[in-house]
């Protein structure tokens, strides 16, 4: 039992990194193997990882303000946007099999966590 737990969670593991790296990467039309272990991978990363919100809310806010609104704003900001990568995240790792959105794109932006803001 131990054993098939193990494959279980280096196979997870293994396509976590394989779909989180550029090996994967969307195309126009992607074939539904490649779709659904790439929604996988950006749930599991987003559900495990979500939490960086909260930092990632202060650094961006304390850019774009000063440290003041950093230190007030910038938790709030974070938790919110915590909140809805988590459930995002969530929800991709139970609708993974499913092609919603079209062609598996993403439910949140940007992608993951610590990706650079879609232009």
């Amino acid at each position: 039992m131990k054993s098939v737990l193990r494959v279980l969670v280096l196979g997870l593991v293994a396509m976590f990194v394989w779909t989180s790296s550029g090996i994967c990467a969307m195309t126009e039309k992607v074939d539904y193997p490649t779709g659904a272990g790439k929604k996988l991978g950006r749930g599991l990363s987003n559900l495990g990882f979500g939490w960086i919100e909260i930092l990632k809310g202060i650094d961006d806010t304390g850019k774009e303000e000063n440290v003041y609104a950093a230190a007030t704003w910038g938790p709030i900001r974070g938790v919110g946007n915590a909140v809805a990568r988590t459930l995002a995240g969530a929800y991709e790792v139970v609708t993974f099999p499913v092609a919603a959105p079209a062609n598996f794109e993403p439910v949140i932006q940007p992608e993951f966590v610590l990706d650079k803001e879609q232009q």
